[in-house]
């Protein structure tokens, strides 16, 4: 997976090709264990095989030397335009080929087509009523080729609003860094009071940790506004002047510009709300979206490194106070910089309770999965 990702970087220098080099060595160097371990099998007899005669692997041998190389080079520079027509019709097939398997794929899923959304400013109606389904034959390709199906610019969005000022504040789309954060102009629940919405998502120290984040005692706001979600946008790793689709981040009860981790923690969104001012007050939380969140630790290994040794990827696990609960915190939403992915580290026996609700509550280690994209990939990477 590292020589995959490494490999199809946008941009690749001389370091990037080193670590192509060493991924490629350290596969040769360990594939005889995976040998003796009877994991290289083949894939009708299931018989163990003794050798790597694959053409693919041959090929990546080649990977780095063609970076090398002058793109020119590998050329023939003869009949520039038979050779380029040729490119196109084969482009062209190649899009038709797709276009034929969506179509199948969308009649036999009847999943729904893209979402139309605007590109003005947040106007009060939440993006999810502008979700239109549709699942015939016309709708599955306008999916496919239509204009429709645009990649939402959040951050002229946000620019959009934060220049506007008619637009209610605190901004419900703010940029910060590269990264921009989208919540939907009404909450999800609406003026719920605090104890209320600690028993309705099981976070029974609520109060008190809204009281540690403001540091007084006594709360001056009894009610909140909520948010089951908000959307994340960031510019690829390699070019700032692209976007990258808008991911949803969830707030999970318990039961159902940025450098890699330096300087960061890993979080569990269990909450997202937005203090309401008492009645003739106005009070200056109540111009900050905040979290609850419950942290998660790096766990260092005892190779030294800060990768676990087998999946070099990061092992994390919940920060417990006193050893009994997990460590919670309230955080500003606008210290959210990116989607993160954790995989349940199961050990050599699964919990009988694990559901796909309920994997983070029983599970108390988790991968922190560097291969779910591949601009978190490289941003990770180069941190690690």
């Amino acid at each position: 997976m590292d020589f995959r990702y490494l490999s199809q970087a946008v941009t690749i220098d001389e370091n990037q090709c080193q670590k192509i080099l060493d991924a490629l060595k350290t596969f040769h160097d360990h594939k005889h264990e995976i040998i003796e371990h009877g994991g290289h099998q083949g894939a009708k007899s299931k018989n163990i095989l003794n050798n790597w005669y694959i053409p693919k692997l041959k090929m990546m041998q080649s990977v780095v030397p063609s970076i090398h190389q002058d793109p020119a080079e590998s050329t023939n520079n003869q009949n520039y335009n038979p050779q380029i027509c040729r490119y196109l019709d084969r482009i062209e097939k190649c899009r038709y080929f797709h276009t034929a398997t969506s179509i199948a794929e969308k009649s036999q899923m009847h999943t729904a087509t893209g979402v139309g959304y605007r590109n003005g400013m947040d106007d009060g109606v939440d993006d999810d009523e502008e979700a239109d389904e549709a699942g015939d034959l016309q709708a599955a390709i306008s999916d496919i080729w239509g204009t429709e199906h645009v990649v939402l610019n959040f951050f002229k969005k946000a620019e959009l609003a934060s220049l506007s000022t008619t637009v209610p504040r605190p901004l419900h789309t703010f940029v910060v860094g590269s990264t921009t954060i989208h919540l939907n102009f009404n909450p999800s629940l609406q003026r719920q009071a605090i104890d209320d919405v600690a028993k309705k998502f099981c976070l029974p120290d609520l109060r008190a940790a809204l009281a540690d984040y403001i540091q007084q005692e006594d709360l001056p706001f009894q009610h909140l506004n909520n948010w089951f979600k908000v959307r994340v946008q960031q510019t690829p790793h390699h070019s700032g002047s692209a976007l990258l689709p808008a991911l949803m981040v969830n707030a999970s009860p318990p039961d159902a510009n940025w450098n890699g981790l330096k300087g960061h923690v890993v979080v569990e969104v269990r909450l997202i709300m937005l203090p309401v001012s008492p009645p003739g007050r106005t009070l200056p939380w109540a111009a900050c979206f905040l979290t609850y969140v419950h942290c998660l630790d790096i766990v260092p290994q005892q190779n030294g490194s800060a990768l676990e040794r087998t999946t070099q990827m990061h092992v994390l696990k919940h920060t417990m106070r006193a050893g009994v609960m997990p460590f919670r915190d309230i955080l500003p939403l606008d210290q959210l910089h990116s989607f993160t992915h954790i995989i349940p580290r199961f050990g050599p026996v699964a919990d009988t309770r694990l559901t796909p609700q309920n994997s983070s509550k029983f599970t108390q280690s988790f991968f922190l999965n560097k291969y779910i994209d591949k601009d978190f990939y490289h941003i990770i990477s180069e941190s690690a």
